[in-house]
């Protein structure tokens, strides 16, 4: 395979694999590339993902390093040491800086990366690249597979090329392998990030071999112009061109992969008619896929559908059982949840090819449809024009705005408001809105410091922190919570990134000075914005409270200050606390709508206000008197509590105006 204009490649061994194989791999654009990235939903991240993560935020690269043999996973602060010592070593070779070096590993976890070969294999790859080293590169990246994985395409003039590795620990929810994607084609990142996403979508993520998910997948794709067309975006004569080539390598490559898949002896395609929503139908189609029971029973070509019924049940979606069709090899064995008219033995027949798509009847293997009438109710087009017609206003007030949701309470631990949640989110954003998430951790770090055999201390509502706390602090808050809480909206819309307060030296503190000395907790002095600002072209900000003094020194920072203070630093429209509680409440114990903040200094001066309460309007008065038009706190226990507040005439909770 011929690589696109203005990329190079190489493969070289530089020990790593026992068998002595090529095991480094490099791809180098001649020019800074445009970049996007997909990576691992698993909570535990290897250090290439953590790295090269935070690398691909600002949005070009020029080479990407990938190594087979050795993960660099669950190797402690070294195996971070050792992937930044990757990048380096190949910027100084190719004369550019670390951060446009997107470093990837696969192979075994839980062992240091032998760093003296490393070295020698990125100076040896880069000395080795080539315009056509594209077969050395696929064979370098490769680890359990048996054959290298390539696909390409064309756009226009250009070219894309896409490079995989992977034949187990491959499951849903991307990305399930190592892919590398180049093209010379000139393409805005606005349109290559929406491509990725919609590509993954129905490629990478919708296979599985073992239901297994890797802690070093990643999906990256280089942009770097070469081919010298005017740059598409989504307006773009050729976006459409762009979305269907790029798929047609990502879908490629996913197929590539499971045909290699390690023990696999069948190809399977399943099909989900009849969901309320394309989310609905993969997490059908992934629990039918990963049921062990239906895989054993494919192997053995029983045309078994009470386990696809089975699977289905396990998914947790509502559906009624009574309406379920289920096709197996063409045949129509299930119907309104009983026994079928379909010809058994057909489907028997079909099922024992190796590629079950090109059985008869049908395109698939297994093909489900639900109809989920009488479980959800039925909108009229009518009632749903109205909605709409409520919302215009508020998107076009908040279009173009800022509006920072300070996250935790229910909203954080309910399965069901935290996909709400993340909905409520993304949806903001497809709408113009740029919302911003800051969110905190109480009780999350409390289970960990106790878990860890030490003891949660409170004074006036405020954690004492000790240095040994400090580090559960952050561990928990940036390490596992940001995170989990990135991965959710990216579920939804893959448009998030985390940080926390201390990157960029964003929240300046001090330490907070009391009757009691509370150790390493701060009080915000300074928000310096320019980070939050950067992302918003691109991402939804999720923000760790955590903070920084002027030494560089880490402090424990309340999340309502935080949340404050940087609705007060990026001009936001509005500010929402998302809380346990339905809002504001009078002196009978009545919910306040809205009230000013003189009536809140009322309250608080009658001793009306709660302890509970007191952080949140002392926040609310901050951003208030810092310029933030509207301060909103909100029972996030309510679905969509978002939506309802930011796109509804009568709106939850209490706002706070000036």
């Amino acid at each position: 395979m011929k690589l696109p204009e203005g990329f190079s490649a190489s493969g070289v061994a530089c020990g790593l694999k026992p068998s002595g194989n090529p095991d480094l791999g490099m791809i180098v654009s001649d020019l800074p590339a445009t970049a996007a990235g997909v990576f691992t939903t698993n909570r535990v991240q290897a250090a290439p993902v953590q790295l090269t993560r935070r690398h691909i935020r600002q949005g070009s690269a020029r080479a990407i390093v990938a190594n087979a043999g050795n993960a660099n996973a669950c190797t402690g602060k070294q195996g971070y040491a050792d992937a930044r010592a990757m990048a380096e070593q190949a910027a100084r070779g190719l004369k550019t800086t670390k951060e446009r070096v997107l470093v990837n590993s696969t192979g075994i976890i839980g062992v240091p990366l032998d760093m003296a070969k490393m070295r020698q294999g990125i100076d040896a790859a880069a000395n080795a690249l080539s315009t056509e080293g594209a077969a050395d590169f696929a064979a370098a990246i490769m680890t359990t597979d048996t054959r290298p994985k390539t696909a390409d395409a064309t756009v226009g003039s250009a070219r894309i090329a896409g490079f995989a590795k992977g034949a187990g620990m491959i499951a849903p929810e991307m990305a399930t392998l190592l892919a590398f994607i180049v093209t010379d084609a000139a393409v805005e990142r606005g349109l290559l990030v929406e491509a990725l996403k919609e590509s993954t979508a129905g490629t990478f993520n919708a296979i599985s071999v073992d239901g297994c998910r890797s802690t070093n997948d990643t999906l990256l794709v280089l942009a770097n112009g070469a081919a010298e067309n005017e740059p598409i975006g989504a307006e773009h004569p050729l976006a459409g061109a762009f979305r269907d080539a790029l798929n047609e390598v990502c879908a490629s490559l996913a197929r590539q992969i499971v045909e290699d898949g390690e023990g696999a002896t069948k190809i399977v395609s399943i099909v989900v008619e009849g969901a309320t929503s394309p989310r609905e139908a993969r997490r059908a189609a992934g629990t039918v896929a990963d049921s062990v029971l239906l895989r054993c029973a494919l192997n053995g070509a029983d045309p078994n559908w009470g386990r696809v019924l089975a699977a289905l049940g396990t998914s947790g979606i509502p559906f009624d059982p009574n309406v379920v069709d289920v096709w197996l090899g063409g045949q129509l064995l299930c119907q309104n949840g009983a026994p079928g008219p379909g010809d058994a033995a057909k489907a028997r027949a079909a099922l024992l090819d190796r590629d079950v798509e090109d059985g008869p009847d049908e395109r698939s293997l297994g093909r489900v449809r639900a109809d989920q009438r009488g479980v959800h109710d039925v909108i009229s087009a009518l009632e749903k024009s109205r909605i709409l017609m409520e919302a215009l206003p508020y998107i076009k007030r908040y279009y173009g705005r800022t509006v920072v949701v300070k996250y935790g309470g229910a909203a954080m631990d309910d399965p069901a408001l935290r996909e709400s949640f993340a909905n409520d989110i993304v949806l903001m954003r497809y709408v113009g809105m740029n919302p911003v998430v800051v969110h905190g951790g109480g009780p999350q770090v409390t289970a960990h410091i106790e878990k860890l055999g030490g003891k949660a201390t409170f004074v006036d509502g405020y954690r004492v922190t000790t240095a040994e706390d400090l580090e559960v602090v952050r561990m928990v808050l940036a390490g596992v919570i940001n995170k989990d809480i990135v991965a959710l909206i990216n579920r939804h819309g893959t448009m998030a990134a985390g940080l926390s307060g201390e990157d960029g030296a964003l929240v300046r503190v001090r330490k907070k000075i009391g009757t009691t000395d509370l150790g390493f907790v701060g009080d915000v002095e300074q928000v310096n914005p320019g980070i939050v600002t950067d992302l918003l072209r691109d991402f939804i900000p999720v923000i760790a409270t955590l903070g920084v003094d002027e030494n560089g020194q880490t402090y424990n920072v309340n999340a309502d200050e935080v949340a404050a203070a940087i609705a007060e630093a990026l001009g936001a429209e509005k500010l929402v606390f998302l809380t346990n509680v339905n809002g504001i409440l009078d002196g009978s114990g009545s919910l306040l709508t809205q009230v000013s903040a003189d009536g809140v200094e009322r309250l608080r001066s009658d001793g009306v206000l709660t302890a509970g309460m007191l952080p949140k309007v002392d926040a609310a008065l901050r951003a208030i008197k810092g310029g933030v038009p509207r301060v909103t706190i909100l029972d996030g226990r309510a679905e969509h509590a978002l939506l309802l507040e930011i796109f509804t005439d009568q709106g939850v909770g209490t706002m706070v105006t000036a």
